[in-house]
């Protein structure tokens, strides 16, 4: 996979990919809620959790996640030990 740079809101380099699957059915995707970077990712990923619990689905369709994704020159990885929300 080839990666582009890609900036956070915050105009440094968007390291990390937070999204949720999503499928109606038939097809299957990731839903991007943020690119940002080590700093923002805490913030993005509370966000997303709160985006994706509030997101509506029709008959059939499903959302999983948010989950986090680092980006490398080889495509995302999964960072699961990344994925928590402070309270």
């Amino acid at each position: 996979m080839r990666t582009f740079p890609v900036e956070c809101a915050c105009g440094l380099h968007a390291r990390y990919k937070v999204a949720g699957a999503w499928s109606d059915g038939l097809t299957r995707e990731l839903k991007t809620y943020a690119l940002c970077c080590a700093a923002c990712l805490t913030a993005a990923f509370a966000t997303a959790v709160g985006k994706c619990g509030s997101c509506r689905t029709a008959e059939g369709e499903l959302i999983e996640g948010p989950y986090v994704f680092e980006r490398t020159p080889g495509g995302l990885k999964r960072r699961v030990e990344l994925e928590t929300v402070e309270s």
